[in-house]
């Protein structure tokens, strides 16, 4: 099921009738506005939401984004959900949540959704589910409390604030205009960006993204104000003249990072708007990889939720892109998805336990930038065809075996294995004989395996004659050829690593991927990934890196490079 858009948005949200929206499993109900009852955790069925429908402050729930901290001492597990479903005492909830209810409440709305409360956190199936259901209960919620001053569950939002002084009464007097009246003189408050970039908890948090940009309305509760913010403007407490929405085309807001902003998807949706459908997408493409450079710069208590974290949020930006999705990249766009890089080299690192492909920047922990969104999005010329591309999921549970298998239409099956024996039939254009795999898996579940297949120019390493070592790059350099210098950027260039690779350079070679500039006049620059050998199969690799080259140096040395397929895991 598509998720909900912005197509259907008014100025400040979503105008779904409530026969459309899909209930959350589970909410808290916290009962009328006076608080006369407790707050339970309420079952949602099919019975259930026909009588919402008929109930104007239950028609739809209010969703806290907040900081677990480590600990949550109220939370919902198998042993007590029958007396959660009876009463939640406000006497045993942390201020954090008393708070939250207490804002429900108070704003007329009968259903609350903390993911503490409404996930069974000690069932794993549960977490399966419901982790599938995160971008509906975000974006058809009817406002998110984001609790951005908290730490976690025990510090309060509605507690005093954080500033210089407190507001000062002054007498003010206007004998011209007959005002006589006093004023109130409050110490300057932070800016917008300030108060949500750098001071906020919850900026940190990879899962918060998405629940950020897919709710339709945020209400921020920082240390010194309230911030508001729709798909229609932005307001703060210390700027009371809204943010409207961005100019299409416009790649900031006010200085503000679009990215980061729930009206970024404004201009993109209503395509006429963007000029042509072609445009539109290429725009939505940018968007999403400036989106991954932020997101991979915030933290997860869970390492392998890496993928699952963003999945909500991929799933929209697939649905609006009609394109398939793979770890963290969009089959249409590879020739540029696949040529990310880690920001700092120095401090990268692979994952400890399998999460996605090499080729996914997903594979390493550390910060990613695509270098070609500060050129306008180029690169635009292809010179790598894509034959195939594969991924599998696991269900919480599965061994985390990584890389070695796939799974097929009964069983998991060897990547070695498949490798080996398709090889040949891989050079002969027979491809999709590798592998059955079950069409349109479950994105939010963790990465099993996957490969992705490539066809183009293709050159050794060990081809230089000469190397150089940087602190954390190699450039090598073809002697035959004045413009002959690639420079490699090395996913993890930690200490010893750069060494290493000058020394073994007949273990990898650069699969030309795409390019910029003009190639008649052979101005611009080659992008190349690297690629290391698995030594399980003649043509399976790893990415290690990308590498950048100038087209003189390879219209000069164009001989040197022939035409290969390769397998990349």
């Amino acid at each position: 099921m598509p998720y909900p858009s912005p197509t259907n948005s008014a100025r400040s949200g979503s105008k779904k009738t409530p026969s459309d929206i899909r209930w959350p499993t589970r909410t808290i109900d916290v009962g009328p506005p006076e608080g006369t009852s407790e707050p339970f955790l309420s079952i949602n069925n099919q019975k259930n939401e026909q009588s919402f429908q008929n109930d104007k402050t239950s028609r739809s729930w209010v969703a806290l984004s907040h900081c677990w901290g480590g600990h949550s001492p109220v939370m919902t597990i198998v042993g007590n959900m029958h007396e959660m479903k009876k009463a939640i005492p406000m006497s045993i909830l942390p201020p954090l949540f008393r708070d939250a209810v207490i804002i429900t409440r108070r704003l007329g709305f009968r259903h609350l959704w903390i993911d503490s409360l409404c996930i069974v956190q000690d069932s794993p199936e549960d977490w399966d589910h419901e982790v599938t259901q995160m971008g509906n209960i975000y974006a058809s919620s009817v406002l998110n409390i984001a609790a951005d001053s908290s730490r976690n569950c025990d510090d309060s939002i509605l507690g005093r604030r954080h500033v210089a002084f407190p507001p000062i009464e002054i007498t003010f007097k206007s004998h011209h205009h007959h005002i006589n009246g006093t004023m109130f003189v409050r110490p300057c408050l932070d800016s917008w960006k300030a108060v949500l970039q750098y001071e906020s908890n919850l900026s940190p948090r990879a899962w918060v993204l998405q629940e950020s940009m897919l709710a339709s309305r945020t209400l921020h509760f920082c240390k010194q104000q309230i911030l508001w913010e729709c798909r229609s403007l932005r307001i703060a407490e210390s700027c009371l003249t809204p943010i409207s929405a961005p100019i299409p085309g416009l790649r900031k807001v006010h200085n503000d990072d679009w990215s980061l902003n729930k009206q970024f998807l404004l201009f993109v949706i209503v395509k006429g708007e963007a000029g042509s459908a072609e445009k539109a997408r290429d725009i939505l493409y940018l968007q999403w990889y400036t989106v991954v450079e932020q997101y991979s710069l915030r933290k997860l208590t869970v390492l392998n939720d890496k993928l699952p974290a963003l999945a909500s949020l991929a799933c929209c930006f697939r649905d609006l892109l009609e394109d398939s999705y793979h770890c963290g990249l969009f089959g249409s766009d590879l020739h540029r998805g696949l040529l990310w890089q880690t920001q700092d080299r120095l401090s990268a690192r692979y994952a400890t336990s399998y999460r996605a492909p090499s080729w996914s920047w997903a594979s390493v922990d550390g910060p990613v930038k695509f270098q070609f969104l500060a050129i306008r999005g180029a690169p635009r010329q292809c010179h790598t065809e894509v034959l195939q591309v594969e991924t599998c999921f696991r269900n919480r549970g599965h061994n985390d075996r990584g890389n070695d298998f796939l799974k097929t239409e009964d069983k998991f099956k060897p990547l070695d294995s498949i490798a080996r024996q398709g090889t040949t039939d891989v050079n002969q254009g027979e491809h999709s004989a590798r592998a059955t795999i079950v069409p349109e898996p479950d994105v939010h579940s963790r990465v099993a395996g996957g490969f992705i297949i490539l066809c183009g120019p293709w050159r050794a390493a060990d081809e230089w004659n000469t190397v150089i070592a940087d602190k954390d790059s190699l450039r090598l350099k073809d002697k035959d050829h004045d413009d002959g210098i690639v420079t490699c950027y090395f996913d993890i260039a930690s200490p010893g690593k750069i060494e290493q690779w000058s020394q073994i350079r007949n273990t990898y070679g650069f699969l030309h991927i795409s390019s910029t500039g003009i190639p008649t006049r052979s101005e611009g620059q080659v992008m190349a990934l690297i690629l290391e050998s698995t030594l399980r199969a003649s043509d399976e690799y790893r990415r290690v890196g990308i590498a950048f080259m100038s087209f003189k140096m390879v219209d000069n040395a164009s001989q040197s490079w022939r035409k290969r397929t390769v397998m990349i895991v």
